[in-house]
């Protein structure tokens, strides 16, 4: 059980509604960790950046990720 209940859409700020709702008609249903996020809408919106660079261009997935990695490592991020 988590300590921190999971949102219901209906309790949602306006804007966080619309990004979860967005998300939802795009990709389908959202992770728990980004409905966690959803708490906090500036989060949300970055993870939803991320995702969209991520999932679009010419490099492969792979090749992404590695580069996240990297870049993470370079700039002290232990996660």
């Amino acid at each position: 059980m988590s300590l921190i209940p999971y949102p219901e859409i209906e309790t949602l700020d306006a804007e966080a509604r619309e990004l979860i709702e967005r998300f939802t008609r795009e990709h389908g249903r959202p992770t728990l960790v980004r409905w966690m996020l959803a708490y906090f809408p500036p989060a949300l919106r970055a993870i939803d950046a991320m995702y969209r660079v991520a999932s679009e261009g010419k490099l492969t997935r792979k090749l992404k990720e590695l580069i996240f990695v990297a870049s993470s490592s370079v700039r002290g991020c232990f996660y």
